[in-house]
């Protein structure tokens, strides 16, 4: 088997490749067996093109918090006020939502935004 796995490569003009089809690698993507980061920067195969991933689940948690207007709406409940207990209450009720996990500090600069916006609303 290992003789198998580290045996030399055949060269493309030998008899060992006649008949099958040779493919030109895309000299903009990295060769198999580059180092890790290079293939962690290549979109998966199921991404749509175009679209970048999240940096990490948090990330992605954050934007869909963020973009459900769900981090306005406790703002403005609170009409841009709350207290330490009121923030560690929203965290608890995070944890148990399908939106977790979230880095405490990110939720809390969301917050503060919507609080600038309210702020300027009102």
């Amino acid at each position: 088997m290992l003789n198998w796995l580290f045996r030399k490569k055949a060269k493309p003009d030998t008899p060992a490749l006649e008949g099958r089809t040779l493919i030109a690698r895309d000299p903009a993507k990295p060769k198999p067996g580059g180092g890790a980061a290079e293939w962690a920067a290549l979109p998966s195969r199921d991404e749509e093109p175009g679209r970048q991933a999240p940096a990490n689940p948090e990330d992605e948690n954050l934007r869909r918090w963020r973009e459900s207007g769900q981090a306005r709406a406790w703002v403005e409940e609170r009409q841009g006020c709350w207290n330490h207990d009121d923030w560690l209450a929203l965290l608890e009720e995070l944890k148990c939502s399908s939106l977790w996990p979230m880095k405490a500090d990110a939720v809390g600069l969301t917050l503060e935004e919507a609080k600038r916006e309210w702020l300027q609303r009102n």
